[in-house]
């Protein structure tokens, strides 16, 4: 791409074809390159970070990311505590990864427990610019996510049109258990899209 003004060039950048996983890498801290992690809740110990869900590795436990334990009900499934992630946002404990750059959300894929229950069931993928107000990207009812799977997640479409900079699960049911109450598991979470300006998307590239 190269930019003229009165037949001056004043700029010239390669065109780019950002399509891709997002965050590229694995996280191993909240905060990795720009990429920023953070949940509702984290069941106790060291184990269960919210980050892991974002380090490129599937586990069966440990390793991934366990919401606020007794938050759901095992019989029903029903959430039963008071996490909200903002304006227009069902209830639900929330995993959201903030990017240092906007991305057009093409599709997503999820990874959960070898446990049925402690995966999400009820489910949302929503969209922010300002970390306030969400838009839904995509919505999941009586969907239990994939069981644990060594090498790839469950893979499901979301075709956004609109460039996001967070973006956020939200679990409004789990698979429920048996009996007392419980946790939701999330071993990887996968974004795929391309950032905002990417050329290669445009109908019309040369212009």
């Amino acid at each position: 791409k190269v930019t003229y003004v009165d037949g001056r060039k004043v700029e010239e950048a390669q065109v780019e074809d950002t399509f891709g996983k997002y965050p590229p890498f694995a996280m191993t801290d909240y905060e990795t390159g720009g990429y920023r992690v953070s949940a509702s809740g984290e069941y106790p110990g060291t184990s269960y970070l919210a980050h892991e869900a974002f380090n490129g590795t599937f586990a069966a436990s440990g390793d991934t990311w366990l919401s606020t334990d007794a938050t759901y009900d095992a019989t029903t499934g029903n959430y039963n505590g008071n996490a909200n992630l903002g304006s227009g946002v069902d209830d639900g404990e929330w995993l959201k990864l903030e990017m240092p750059y906007k991305l057009v959300l093409d599709y997503i894929t999820i990874c959960g427990s070898t446990t049925g229950g402690v995966n999400p069931k009820d489910w949302k993928i929503y969209g922010s610019n300002d970390d306030k107000n969400w838009d839904v990207l995509l919505s999941k009812t009586n969907s239990v996510t994939a069981a644990f799977n060594a090498t790839s997640g469950k893979e499901h479409t979301v075709g956004a049109t609109k460039a996001y900079k967070y973006f956020a699960l939200v679990v409004i049911k789990s698979g429920g258990l048996t009996s007392g109450t419980h946790y939701i598991q999330v071993s990887e979470l996968e974004f795929y899209g391309h950032k905002e300006g990417d050329l290669t998307r445009f109908p019309e590239p040369t212009r």
